[in-house]
């Protein structure tokens, strides 16, 4: 299950996807229609800014923005930078993970497919797709 950071995430982005390239939406209005609270969204804005997926223009006429082309940006990038533990079919799949098990294990040998998979097909669904454009 992802977190609901990540599921707001998801969202943020499919609405910014649904706009005109180079027109912004308010934090504000992204917050009401979006039934987020406007802390956090800030916090998610800001994530996704730091993360070069979106831009952000400040005053009255300001906004948030996609930086990207919305068939550029996938589900699994979201999730990478908001929960990136619901990427990984097992912990042993990470990075960062060590286990002396892992050239003999039977178990990451018949699931290594299927976190590949899993893989393939979350970069494969973009937030074009998802907007229908």
């Amino acid at each position: 299950m992802i977190t609901r950071e990540a599921d707001y995430a998801l969202r943020v982005v499919l609405r910014l996807s649904t706009m005109p390239e180079g027109q912004s939406l308010s934090t504000a209005v992204l917050a009401e229609e979006m039934y987020i609270p406007y802390r956090f969204l800030r916090r998610i804005v800001r994530k996704l800014c730091d993360s070069g997926l979106v831009g952000s223009v400040r005053g009255k006429t300001g906004g948030v923005h996609l930086l990207e082309k919305p068939e550029k940006i996938s589900v699994h990038d979201i999730l990478a930078v908001f929960d990136p533990r619901s990427l990984l079919f097992n912990s042993c799949y990470g990075d960062d993970c060590y286990c002396p098990r892992k050239e003999d294990c039977s178990v990451h040998r018949m699931m290594d497919p299927v976190q590949k998979l899993l893989n393939e097909r979350l970069q494969s669904i973009t937030f074009a797709d998802l907007s229908g454009k």
